[in-house]
């Protein structure tokens, strides 16, 4: 773990130039962590004495991760304080993928992490993947569902699937105690014998505080779905957000473009109460795109009980002849019914994704996500306020080289996780808490922020629309 405060920048340029003592007390805590492979952040949730936990997957095994590996890729589980202090690392797998996606405190003071996994032995050893597939010389993926104390230790997991890929991206745990994990699946056997109704369909499973699955539900039709997100309402009520390229059964009438935004509510019981979706690319594109990232990604339940959705689509661009798929961030605002308010679209380079979405204090919100055309790649971070205006727009001008994947809110200041990759190093995954604090029109994310001039091309400045 390599934590710093931009507090060194106002050391090093002092020579140079002044820098405000104010600067110096607003700077953020960045904290890198990993080892010389590849380490990723895909979530973070807040807890109680001030800190926050992160999850994500490390393919290291020395530096931070020295002692802690299991495997060639492990899901990770780390532990901060209030001041980005590392305060345990756990990780969950064995000798194949494994990976967290979503983590969330819970009420006893533990957590409860989601993801997937491609082991068979290490923690797996007894699952119903190990179980079933005890034979499978390249083992697929099964949905996890991990159950932490308060110290990390692992009080019980879950595994479900078939042969195929199977997921959970999204986790709460309900007002009731129980865990709602939500996700995507391919597989037509093994757990899912029976359930699967086309060629991918999302995942929504119930789980109570032991860890016993109360209830499975496939939702989809003919296409592809996936869910990548989820939220409890003020009446107890789910709102689940993902991808679909369906044109039937739920989906019949919603258009014929291969990638659509989807957003479900069902209640505790398995009823779906209603289910909405919106193109997000032209239907005379033909190209099929479905992935987490794509669709709607992030959803959050808003200050006025609606509702706001973060998400990417999809566009052709056309360069010397040659057409190209691109992709934009999109920001949807919807009425508690799921009636669309207004929706933007943002566009930081070629290729802009918006990842994970929350409403501020003021009644605004932001959003985060990556954007680049070459790279390097660019963290990026929106502000639209309550009527869908841009408010502001940043950059790390791709000093980082890499994403932001999540965002929380602490206070008066934002803790968001994601990925960094510096010149001649590894891959490492990225905590960072601040309030968006730049230097020289570029945000403050790393000791190379200063030596990188952002992208002067026309393609690279924002463009925003309505939709």
């Amino acid at each position: 773990m390599k934590k710093l405060q931009a507090v060194f920048l106002g050391i090093v340029l002092a020579s140079v130039m002044s820098i405000s003592t104010a600067f110096a007390a607003e700077s953020p805590i960045i904290d890198y962590f990993g080892g010389s492979s590849f380490d990723y952040f895909r979530g973070v949730s807040l807890t109680k004495d001030g800190g926050c936990v992160a999850v994500g997957e490390s393919w290291s095994y020395d530096g931070d991760m020295k002692g802690f590996s299991k495997g060639s890729d492990d899901a990770v589980l780390v532990k901060y304080d209030a001041n980005g202090n590392v305060e345990w690392i756990k990780t969950f797998g064995g000798s194949f993928f494994d990976t967290f996606y979503d983590v969330k405190q819970t009420r006893d003071g533990g957590y409860i992490a989601v993801g997937c996994s491609n082991s068979l032995d290490g923690d797996m050893v007894g699952s119903a993947k190990a179980v079933r597939e005890g034979n499978t010389e390249v083992p697929n993926h099964d949905a996890i569902i991990v159950k932490f104390d308060s110290k990390g230790n692992m009080e019980w997991f879950s595994d479900f699937g078939g042969s195929n890929l199977d997921k959970y991206n999204s986790v709460i745990e309900t007002k009731d105690g129980n865990y709602l994990a939500v996700g995507e699946t391919k597989s037509w056997d093994g757990s899912m014998t029976g359930l699967l109704k086309g060629e991918g369909d999302c995942l929504i499973a119930m789980y109570d505080s032991n860890g016993n699955l109360m209830w499975l539900d496939s939702f989809g039709s003919r296409g592809i779905e996936g869910l990548s997100s989820v939220v409890e309402c003020q009446d107890g009520s789910f709102v689940a957000v993902g991808y679909t390229n369906s044109t039937d059964g739920y989906m019949d009438g919603t258009g014929s473009a291969l990638l659509k935004g989807l957003m479900v509510r069902f209640d505790s019981n398995q009823n779906i109460i209603w289910v909405k979706a919106l193109e997000l690319m032209n239907p005379d594109i033909r190209t099929i795109v479905y992935a987490s990232v794509y669709g709607f990604t992030d959803v959050a339940v808003t200050s006025d009980n609606g509702i706001i959705v973060s998400g990417a689509g999809i566009y052709l661009k056309e360069e010397e002849r040659i057409y190209k798929v691109c992709s934009d961030g999109r920001l949807f605002k919807f009425d508690n019914n799921g009636n669309i308010e207004w929706g933007k679209i943002y566009k930081y380079a070629d290729y802009t994704n918006l990842l994970s979405v929350i409403g501020t204090k003021d009644g605004s919100y932001i959003s985060v996500g990556y954007s680049y055309s070459e790279m390097p790649v660019n963290s990026i971070v929106v502000s639209y306020d309550s009527k869908g205006q841009l408010k502001w727009a940043k950059s790390d001008g791709g000093s980082s080289n890499g994403d932001f994947r999540y965002i929380e809110s602490k206070d008066d200041k934002y803790i968001i996780v994601g990925s960094t990759h510096t010149k001649d190093k590894s891959t490492e995954a990225l905590l960072y808490i601040g309030n968006f604090e730049e230097y020289d029109g570029k945000l403050i994310l790393s000791p190379e922020t200063t030596k990188i001039v952002a992208p002067n091309d026309p393609s690279y400045r924002e463009a925003l629309s309505d939709l």
